[in-house]
């Protein structure tokens, strides 16, 4: 019991620490420059493939704000707590090794499946999209992205304002919000894509 009470102070700890490292101004612009290298990759093979479509949802600027800051705590802060500060060792104190990589790939892979198995238990009308081998591609892309992010910087800032800003933009202008409530397959909407 003692070994597994450790292992939570320390992985708690670290996760703290995480929230506390404010990123210096050079980690600010590597994580600007891994967004929009991902937002171009992303915006591209979802245009392409018909997974996202130009959707700007028409809300006022007070329900845009409250979108914003909603996505900010969920999925942002809520899942880049669980999937990057919680689960894998802090970069703060621990050196990297196998095992480290192997605590990232196995919060990765978990981090993937969290997705179907939201639609499975919680939001069955986006079972389409959160099973789509493309989706769960990008949220593979997201969740290295969003590892390398903490790695590099030691702070979990980044990761959850990349994961909040790409979720916001997809919900608000790139029809998620409609692809979470549809009932269809995402590529129904784009029949001159196949």
């Amino acid at each position: 019991m003692g070994i597994l009470k450790n292992f939570i102070f320390i992985r708690f700890e670290g996760f703290v620490m995480g929230l506390l490292e404010w990123p210096t101004t050079d980690e600010w612009l590597i994580s600007f420059l891994t967004l929009i290298l991902y937002a171009l990759i992303a915006r591209w093979v979802g245009l392409r493939s018909g997974l996202i479509k130009r959707n700007k949802i028409a809300h006022s600027l007070w329900q845009r704000l409250f979108l914003g800051l909603r996505v900010l705590i969920h999925p942002a802060l809520v899942e880049e707590s669980i999937f990057r500060g919680l689960l894998v060792p802090s970069p703060t104190i621990s050196s990297w090794s196998s095992t480290v990589l192997a605590w990232h790939l196995g919060s990765l892979l978990l981090f993937v499946l969290a997705h179907p198995a939201n639609s499975l238990f919680f939001r069955r009308r986006a079972r389409h999209m959160f099973t789509h081998p493309l989706f769960l591609l990008l949220a593979t892309y997201l969740g290295v992205c969003t590892s390398a992010l903490y790695v590099y910087s030691q702070s979990l800032w980044p990761s959850i304002l990349f994961h909040g800003i790409i979720v916001y933009v997809w919900l608000a202008y790139y029809g998620g919000h409609s692809a979470l409530s549809a009932q269809t397959s995402p590529r129904a909407h784009q029949p001159g894509l196949d």
